[in-house]
Order: C-alpha cells, then structure tokens, then sequence
C-alpha cells in the first residue's frame, strides 16, 4: 500500500511539473494575457453628472453607470465583467480634448456604444474590431485577440 501512494504521489508530483514547464511539452510563459478591445471614449467635456453607457455586444446587453466626476478610485459599475474601465480619468489627451479607455473583453465582431449624460443621449457609435491574433504566452499555448478604437463625441 505504501508503495502504491508513493507511485501516485510520483506521477501526480511528475504531472505538476509538466503542467508548469509547458503547454503540451512546450515551454510556455505563466503570463495572464491582456486580451481585449480597448475603446477610447473622446470628449470635449465631461460635464458633471450621471451617465449611462449602454453597450450591446454581439447582441448582449451591457449597463455601465457612472457619476462624474468621480473620485480617485472610482470606476464604473457595470453590470457585467465584459467591460470594465482600467484607464478611465478622465486623462487628458490633446488640448480641449478628455478621454477615458473602455476594455470589453470576450472578441465581440459588433460593438454598438450609447452614452447617455442625465438621461439624455450625447453620442453614439458602431464598431467593428479587427483583432490581431497573437499568442503572447508562447506558440502553441493559447491565442489572445486585441483591438483598439476611438470613439469621439
């Protein structure tokens, strides 16, 4: 019995190791991959208040709110993980212009943007990504799909 556990523990310790040398025998990298399409929304002015950016997504829906301006550490609420705002300010980009980035994840090939400001809609847009296809934690270890747009209003 003892030596049967001792043979278990061995291949389970020997497929560990495997696992974290490689992908299929390949050496792979541990790195999570960034994998989405950041969209730039460009604006004069973001006044203060409440807005609302309505995105569909291949035909899914997705709510995000915010009320601006918003305090350092604030980001949106969005009720899905599909888009979250990792570079929202908003930063300044060019003289008299703000912009915040968006990154909605899962390759969508139609991304429709609504931004409402108090109810009232201030812009809207379609995009249609052409992701570049990389494989960022090396050949044969997963594809990664990245884009980015500018959305100005």
């Amino acid at each position: 019995m003892k030596r049967m556990i001792g043979v278990v523990l061995g291949l389970s310790i020997a497929a560990v190791a495997a696992a974290a040398s490689g992908c299929g025998g390949q050496s792979c990298n541990a790195m999570l991959p960034y994998c989405a399409l950041d969209v730039a929304l460009v604006h004069q002015s973001w006044e203060p208040g409440a807005y609302t950016f309505r995105f569909s997504l291949d035909g899914e829906h997705v709510r995000c709110t915010a009320d601006l301006p918003l305090a350092e550490g604030e980001t949106l609420a969005c009720d899905s993980d599909k888009v979250t705002s990792p570079g929202w300010g908003p930063h300044h980009r060019a003289a008299g212009e703000w912009h915040a980035v968006l990154s909605i994840t899962g390759s969508p090939s139609e991304v429709h943007i609504l931004v409402e400001r108090e109810g009232v809609e201030i812009g809207s847009t379609s995009i249609h990504p052409h992701y570049e296809t990389t494989e960022p934690n090396g050949e044969g270890c997963g594809t990664c799909k990245n884009d980015d747009a500018i959305f100005a209003f």
